[in-house]
């Protein structure tokens, strides 16, 4: 309880994040693992985990009290006005010692254990099965295969050793495409519809620039909308504004060529990068 120099402040108002017009009084409790905001009609209640507040920012006084402004890692803005500057400053204080952390083991996830614990540790890590997901999608079928190319991360460090990919490629052509793809992303299957046929597959940009192709990555491709028989069409989802892929071409990157890839149809959803994101998310 060192960290903490203040557990509960009164008298705090909320700026709600998407209507700057509405300030609801509540009080502020801060604990060793989350900080939470109580209306004081209880019909606003905020929890945020400690370990998803990226930064606290103390700003000038006013007339109505000191504002403190709260950034989660989740995106979100928590913007207080404590009525008094001295508990402003105790929050301030408290929450950026909560924010170190010196050692991985002292991160509430392993400190805290339930008191009726009946499984170890050890256990959590295979809670989560790949295997398990890609099964509930009825795989492996026909179409989709399980390949071991990735194993030891040989290939991709990014992906995971479990990978699903068309049945009737090879090894040499996953290899081939693998070179093709920035960071050695190929293209493989992320979620399968009920149906068995409708598929959800990733991968990262082409390292295409102005004329470069790859056989394999084309292959790939092809078998990726054969295994959808009742398609001819393979829609290829770029979340990048088109200019930016263009640009892209110049670095040797860039996008699929429609008139190498067969049946192909580029969507280009004009997203920008993740700083321009991030930046027009802080506006709120």
């Amino acid at each position: 309880m060192d960290k903490i120099a203040v557990t509960q402040v009164n008298d705090v108002f909320y700026i709600d994040q998407f209507d700057g017009n509405a300030h609801i009084r509540g009080t502020l409790h801060l604990t060793l693992t989350h900080l939470f905001f109580l209306g004081l009609s209880r019909k606003q209640e905020i929890w945020l985990p400690n370990q998803l507040i990226s930064s606290v920012e103390r700003l000038p006084l006013t007339t109505g009290g000191a504002p403190l402004v709260i950034h989660g890692k989740d995106f979100r803005v928590l913007r207080l006005i404590v009525l008094k500057e001295r508990d402003c400053h105790d929050v301030y204080v408290t929450l950026t010692r909560l924010l170190y952390v010196a050692h991985i083991s002292d991160l509430p996830c392993y400190r805290f254990v339930p008191p009726d614990c009946y499984w170890s540790r050890e256990e959590g890590w295979s809670t989560f099965s790949l295997e398990s997901q890609f099964s509930r999608f009825g795989l492996p079928n026909s179409f989709w295969t399980l390949t071991n190319v990735n194993k030891n991360f040989e290939i991709c460090d990014t992906y995971p050793l479990i990978l699903y990919v068309p049945s009737m490629v090879s090894r040499n052509i996953l290899y081939g495409s693998s070179r093709f793809r920035s960071r050695g992303r190929f293209p493989v299957l992320t979620y399968l519809h009920p149906n068995g046929k409708s598929a959800l597959c990733r991968s990262s940009q082409p390292l295409a620039g102005f004329s470069s192709k790859s056989t394999e990555d084309q292959v790939l491709l092809e078998a990726i909308r054969n295994s959808n028989p009742d398609s001819s069409i393979l829609y290829i989802v770029d979340t990048r504004p088109a200019i930016n892929a263009l640009t892209n071409r110049a670095q040797g990157k860039g996008y699929e060529d429609t008139n190498v890839y067969r049946n192909v149809v580029i969507q280009f959803f004009d997203i920008e990068n993740i700083h321009v994101v991030r930046s027009s998310l802080e506006n709120y």
